[in-house]
């Protein structure tokens, strides 16, 4: 009987710990998931400042060279 209570407590506890130890694992792959995002949203910031800055490139050169594309 005190045999069947150990066993079963030590289950219990082993159940515990691998649910924490899932619960741990699956906080990293929510963490890692959280910075791939946060970097992507860095890179398309960074993507879009560039696309602005060719767009202003062309722009000024078409003025330069007093081009039909200055129309744009």
């Amino acid at each position: 009987m005190i045999f069947a209570l150990f066993k079963k407590n030590s289950e219990m506890q082993k159940s515990g710990k691998l649910k924490e130890n899932e619960r741990k694992r699956n906080d990293d792959k929510n963490n890692s998931i959280k910075n791939d995002e946060e970097e992507i949203e860095k890179f398309l910031g960074r993507l879009e400042l560039q696309r602005k800055l060719l767009i202003n490139f062309v722009v000024a050169d078409a003025l330069d060279n007093n081009s039909d594309v200055a129309e744009l």
